[in-house]
C-alpha cells in the first residue's frame, strides 16, 4: 500500500524544478502534507489537492482570462502540448502585467508551470504534475460552460462518464461532448474544429469527476519516444491521442485508448483510420502502458469527428 502510494503521490505531486542546472524535481511540499495528513490512518484524501492552495492558484485566474483561449495563445499551447518556450523575467510588478511572456513567468512563480530544460537563451516549461493538469482542464471547463450559457449539464456528463467507468463503452461520454457541446461551439466560431481541442473538450469533462487519469505521449515510455520508430506526418503532430488509466482510489476494471481525427469535408477517413490503428498499436506495446493498465481490460476506440456527426470504432 506505501508502494502504491508513494507512486500515486508522485503522480500527482512531483515534478517541480527550480534551476536550469538542478537533477532533482520536487514534490510540493503542501500537496504532500494534505495527503499524508490523511494517509497516516490508512485514507486518500477525498481531494487530492488542497483547497487553500488551489485558491493560491486562482488568484491568477483573472490574468489568465486575458489571454483568450484562440489561435496564437499562449495558455492554449500550454493545454495543447503541455510545455512552452520562454524567457524567464526576474522581476516585474503584479500589477503591471502587460505581456503574454510575464504571464507564463508568472505561472513558473506560481508554481503552474515548471523548467523542462534550457534551450539556449531560453527556457523550456512544462506542466509539472496531475494536479496542475487538472486546474488547467477545470479552466477549459468553466471556459467552455460560459460561452455555452452556463447550459453545460454536469448531472448528464457525471452520468456518461460513470457508464464509461462501469462499462467501458465511452459511446454515451463522447456523443454528449461532442453532440451538444462541440458542434454548438464550433459553429459559434469559438474554437477551429481540429482534434487538440475535441482533446482539451474531453480532458475538461473528464476532469469533472476525476475518475480517469489521462496520459499524452510525452509522458509515456521509451518506445513511443524512440526516434527509429516510424511515424507519419500526423502522428509527427502528436497529442491526437488519449490514455485513459483508472484512479486507483476507485475499483475501476477498465482502462481506455482513444484515438481522434477529424475529418474534413473532402478528406477520405480511410488513411487516418490506417494512421490511428497503428498509434493504438504503439500505445499497446509501451511498457508504462501496460504496468499502468495492469489488471484492467483495455478498451480501444477510433473516434471519427465529422462536421455534423461523430462516428466511434471499436477495435
Amino acid at each position: 500500500k506505501r508502494t502504491k502510494a508513494l507512486e500515486d503521490m508522485k503522480n500527482y505531486y512531483n515534478g517541480y524544478l527550480f534551476n536550469e542546472d538542478a537533477q532533482t524535481r520536487l514534490y510540493n511540499p503542501d500537496m504532500v502534507l494534505h495527503f499524508m495528513k490523511y494517509f497516516q490512518n490508512g485514507e486518500y484524501p477525498n481531494k487530492l489537492i488542497d483547497m487553500n492552495v488551489k485558491t493560491d492558484y486562482s488568484k491568477i485566474q483573472r490574468l489568465i482570462n486575458e489571454d483568450r483561449l484562440q489561435e496564437g495563445s499562449k495558455i492554449e499551447q500550454i493545454l495543447e502540448e503541455e510545455e512552452i518556450i520562454t524567457k524567464l523575467i526576474e522581476m516585474f510588478p503584479l500589477e503591471a502585467i502587460t505581456n503574454k511572456d510575464e504571464l507564463i513567468s508568472l505561472m513558473f512563480y506560481m508554481g503552474m508551470l515548471t523548467i523542462d530544460e534550457p534551450i539556449l537563451a531560453n527556457v523550456k516549461l512544462r506542466v509539472p504534475n496531475l494536479v496542475i493538469k487538472e486546474i488547467y482542464w477545470q479552466y477549459i471547463y468553466r471556459k467552455v460552460n460560459r460561452a455555452l450559457g452556463d447550459t453545460v449539464d454536469i448531472y448528464s456528463i457525471t452520468k456518461a462518464t460513470q457508464t464509461l467507468a462501469e462499462t467501458g463503452n465511452p459511446e454515451a461520454f463522447i456523443e454528449y461532448a461532442y453532440d451538444k457541446v462541440m458542434q454548438y461551439i464550433s459553429n459559434r466560431d469559438l474554437i477551429k474544429m481540429e482534434e487538440k481541442h475535441i482533446k482539451m473538450i474531453f480532458l475538461s469533462f473528464l476532469s469533472m469527476n476525476e475518475i480517469y487519469i489521462p496520459y499524452s505521449e510525452l509522458e509515456m515510455g521509451d518506445f513511443l519516444k524512440d526516434k527509429k520508430v516510424p511515424r507519419s506526418v500526423e502522428e509527427t503532430k502528436l497529442h491526437t491521442s488519449m490514455v485513459l488509466v483508472p484512479d486507483t482510489r476507485y475499483n475501476i476494471k477498465n482502462s481506455q485508448i482513444w484515438e481522434l481525427k477529424y475529418i474534413k469535408d473532402n478528406e477520405d477517413p480511410k488513411e487516418k483510420i490506417k494512421e490511428a490503428k497503428d498509434q493504438i498499436k504503439r500505445y499497446e506495446q509501451d511498457q508504462k502502458f501496460q504496468r499502468l493498465a495492469q489488471g484492467t481490460t483495455i478498451h480501444k476506440h477510433i473516434i471519427l469527428a465529422f462536421k455534423d456527426h461523430v462516428e466511434i470504432l471499436e477495435q
